[in-house]
């Protein structure tokens, strides 16, 4: 791609970031639950 396709290569840059923030925040968020389910 290059130079030539730099808002292509920005815009699926920004996706995969996105995609992979939400999962990571997923999976803290699933195991905040569980830990504090254990607690109970």
């Amino acid at each position: 791609m290059g130079n030539k396709y730099p808002f292509v290569e920005d815009t699926l840059g920004k996706n995969i970031f996105q995609c992979t923030r939400r999962a990571v925040l997923d999976v803290a968020e699933l195991i905040e639950r569980l830990a504090l389910g254990a607690d109970q």
